[in-house]
């Protein structure tokens, strides 16, 4: 589901298949958010920092998503969870989706990236669906 925020919004109520929490990944104007750390889900969503006008908060259900904070220079990743396959997930670096064969390759399911990360870099590794 697809949102343009009026100045200052920061809950957004979900409908139908996405009012179930636990599985919404919320992006504002394409950046990936995290849960818990920009955004709460509970019978609707509420961002903790509100959107400026105009801003797309875009809603997407999905039941798997790993979160990995990166060591100086570490380029591998494998997702814990067995939902996450090689072909179905998508990486995200700092809220920023990442595109196979040019930013990262897929090993089974392990992820490995093209350039070296940063310490305290965030990747997230999430399952789609087709």
């Amino acid at each position: 589901q697809t949102f343009t925020a009026t100045q200052g919004q920061v809950t957004v109520s979900p409908s139908g298949s996405f009012a179930s929490p636990s599985n919404i990944k919320v992006y504002v104007n394409g950046i990936k958010l995290r849960k818990t750390i920009d955004y709460g889900a509970s019978s609707s969503v509420t961002l903790l920092t509100a959107a400026g006008v105009g801003d797309e908060i875009d809603l997407v259900c999905d039941n798997a998503e790993d979160y990995f904070t990166a060591i100086n220079g570490q380029t591998t990743f494998t997702p814990t969870s067995t939902d996450i396959t090689s072909n179905n997930l998508q990486v995200f670096l700092n809220g920023v989706r990442l595109e196979n064969t040019t930013d990262y390759t897929i090993g089974s399911p392990a992820i490995n990236l093209i350039s070296a990360l940063n310490a305290g870099d965030e990747v997230d590794i999430v399952i789609t669906r087709t």
